[in-house]
């Protein structure tokens, strides 16, 4: 029995209809198709072993124990999955070849190959190569495969990347959290840190930006020219320019238009067709870009929708694709889907016309293609409202692809100055709406420029206009802007060599430029922001919160920055090409973690926030018992800044202390001053004046011991 190991059950379905159009059986979730078993998996199967899984000591966090390290990092099945993982154990026992059908990834290699490894699995495995679910596709990939030795160095990568994900998430969170004095779970993350970043970040020029009014000059004309209105563009090197290249000196640019007033100009016209393709078919972040702007639908409402149409109703291809092209096959297939697709949503498109091959018909080169709808037949009306204009969204930009070019006419005006100074000018006049039609239609009224011939002209200039203009900060993040920068976050690196790192990690992308999480991986990410207490929704806009400016802040460059994606990656491309081993990654990684766990940090981020920042003189009432250490009050209590390192002392008085709580009594400032002293002090309650000492001499770990010495009612003091 051959046994073909999918990634995920659509796929494992249209390659058991591309191998046979007989009927086929069903058993334990596989599909039977003669000599063939096909079964899926639901994504990963397993998932890495905590480090409480290797040593019950890691479940109690402790610095003493960093860096967690393993030199064999092992996985264990996802307990939610076990039930698909012991049916796949029990066909690979029978199985005398493996068709490995994992994502066409490093992450779909290592899918599927920790799967054999688990099982060790010692028989054949052939891989197979698919990003499309179309059978002819699979049919042409199926006479394609090779031997899957040749692609187990994409799995050692992601293997590599996850473990080192994990070292750096179980190490820095564990590290900083007993960092933070306040207690707070601090999570740090290779891509959730440098996301925070970006918000903290564009917050900061927001609240610091300096409003600047520039200048900027347009000049009207004489003659056949009457009515055109040009710009006047200095040259880029003139001194008359700030950095940002704006006119800040409104009377220079008032000297300039008394100059062009007096010299008659040659101005040249040119005329040019400027065509304008359809939008490409989405993928999930540019489905969440529109969906977002037109309807208002959050990262999760729209990837949940896209989800359950691909899930549940079969509607639409894989959803969470970074791809916005197709294959050929799909262009050969599109006779069939564009006809379903009308008739389930009704569109009325007189210029489709399947002759028509748009741009994005060509050879895939990311693991998926664009998101496009199956024909698969549905009923609206039993769809949500958000499924619904999710999914005519993804059949219109579909649709598109069958439709005409646009065509406007462009007319461009030129005039050369003096000193590499130019005037310029620009119209574009719609002509032919094409695609635009059925979606926003452009305006089609001439201006002045439109109405001018091509050709050369001797004119003056005979008026001006030199605008005020305030230079604006820069734009709130939303989820929909945040998710789409992290898809080109190497824009905002100043280190030239991780900038072209991060570029050519994404070298064969059809969107990404330079970016930081996945497709899958993004959406949650931000989630993860907004439900951490790192980033706040304010209406539609992200905002950094005073702990998420904290955490990001205190953190070293090492962490924060997107400069860890881009090293990794380098060293992942020569676990690819046989030049490192995952060994060497893990190795890199501790290395940086045993710097950082190295150096002493001592914070209070979070919901019991210390009064005053390091170094707190201003909250420091005495001397530690204990250690020595300096004394500082927080709102719970007076507490050691010896904790957790390099003491680990946790003296604290607390405010209300338990050993008092039947008196309903609470330790102020100047009495924990009296205490720390050595000296009785009195606390006075509503019914009661309790005379206390402390005693620390068992060193509880929840505090030292409070002796009461004498209570007393309060009206017999009061007498």
């Amino acid at each position: 029995m051959k046994l073909i190991l999918a990634e995920k059950p659509e796929l494992g379905k249209a390659i058991a209809a591309a191998i046979t159009d007989k009927p086929v059986a069903k058993k334990d979730g596989s599909i039977l198709c003669g000599e063939y078993t096909v079964i899926s998996a639901f994504g990963h199967l397993f998932k890495l072993k905590q480090p409480e899984e290797y040593d019950i000591k890691y479940k109690k966090w402790t610095k003493g124990d960093l860096p967690i390290f393993f030199e064999n990092w092992q996985i264990v099945p996802d307990q939610s999955k076990i039930g698909r993982v012991n049916v796949i154990g029990s066909l690979l026992k029978q199985a005398d070849e493996v068709i490995h059908a994992g994502d066409p990834d490093d992450e779909g290699q290592l899918l599927i190959d920790e799967i054999l490894e688990y099982f060790n699995y010692k028989g054949n495995v052939m891989r197979l190569s698919t990003n499309d679910n179309n059978p002819e596709y699979i049919r042409k990939q199926l006479g394609k495969m090779e031997s899957n030795t040749l692609h187990l160095p994409n799995g050692y990568s992601a293997r590599a990347r996850s473990v080192a994900d994990f070292i750096v998430g179980i190490n820095y969170s564990r590290f900083f959290t007993l960092s933070n004095r306040t207690r707070d779970l601090m999570n740090v993350g290779r891509v959730q840190t440098p996301t925070l970043g970006l918000v903290v970040a564009r917050d900061m020029l927001i609240e610091n930006h300096t409003k600047i009014n520039y200048y900027e000059l347009y000049v009207d004309f004489d003659g056949d020219l009457t009515g055109v209105k040009a710009k006047f563009y200095p040259n880029p090197d003139s001194p008359i320019l700030d950095e940002n290249g704006k006119v800040l000196d409104k009377s220079m640019l008032e000297r300039t238009l008394n100059y062009l007033k007096k010299t008659p100009l040659e101005v040249k016209i040119e005329k040019s067709k400027a065509k304008e393709k359809p939008p490409l078919p989405f993928n999930q972040v540019e489905l969440q870009t529109y969906c977002g702007n037109k309807f208002g639908y959050s990262l999760e409402e729209t990837s949940k929708a896209a989800q359950d149409l691909r899930e549940i109703y079969k509607a639409i291809t894989y959803n969470r694709s970074s791809s916005r092209y197709l294959n050929e096959e799909h262009y050969a297939d599109a006779p069939r889907v564009v006809s379903a697709v009308l008739g389930i949503t009704g569109f009325e498109l007189p210029d489709l016309d399947l002759g028509i091959k748009s741009s994005c018909f060509r050879k895939v080169k990311e693991p998926h293609h664009a998101i496009i709808p199956t024909g698969t037949k549905v009923d609206l009306n039993k769809l949500t409202e958000v499924q619904k204009n999710v999914y005519l969204s993804i059949c219109m930009y579909y649709l598109a692809q069958f439709l005409p070019e646009a065509v406007d006419s462009k007319t461009t005006l030129f005039a050369q100055l003096k000193n590499n100074n130019s005037i310029k000018a620009q119209s574009l006049l719609c002509e032919s709406q094409g695609w635009r039609k059925y979606f926003k239609e452009k305006n089609t009224e001439k201006t002045p420029l439109d109405k001018a011939a091509a050709g050369d002209y001797t004119v003056n200039v005979v008026d001006g206009e030199i605008k005020e203009i305030e230079t604006k900060p820069p734009k709130r993040y939303t989820e929909i802007t945040l998710n789409k920068d992290m898809t080109s976050v190497a824009k905002y690196v100043k280190d030239p060599e991780i900038r072209q790192l991060l570029l050519r990690k994404d070298k064969d992308s059809d969107k990404d430029k330079g970016s930081i999480g996945t497709e899958s991986t993004r959406t949650a990410i931000i989630t993860n922001l907004i439900n951490r207490g790192y980033i706040a929704k304010k209406g539609k806009n992200l905002v950094s919160t005073q702990k998420g400016r904290e955490l990001y802040n205190c953190l070293p460059d090492e962490i924060k920055k997107p400069d860890m994606t881009a090293k990794w990656w380098a060293i992942q491309e020569k676990i690819k090409e046989n030049e490192a081993t995952p060994q060497d990654l893990y190795n890199d990684v501790l290395e940086t973690v045993n710097s950082i766990i190295s150096q002493r940090y001592s914070f209070a981020i979070g919901k019991n926030k210390f009064d005053t920042p390091p170094p707190y003189k201003d909250a420091v009432i005495g001397k530690c018992p204990r250690c020595g250490g300096e004394i500082v009050e927080n709102t719970r209590g007076f507490g050691c800044v010896n904790w957790p390192q390099p003491h680990n002392c946790k003296f604290t008085i607390w405010k209300e202390p338990l050993q008092l709580k039947n008196y309903a009594a609470v330790i102020d400032k100047d009495t924990a001053v009296k205490l720390l002293n050595g000296k009785t002090a009195e606390i006075i309650t509503e019914s009661k004046v309790i005379s206390v000492k402390i005693d620390d001499s068992p060193k509880s770990e929840y505090g030292p011991r409070f002796i009461i010495e004498k209570t007393a009612d309060k009206k017999d003091t009061d007498s």
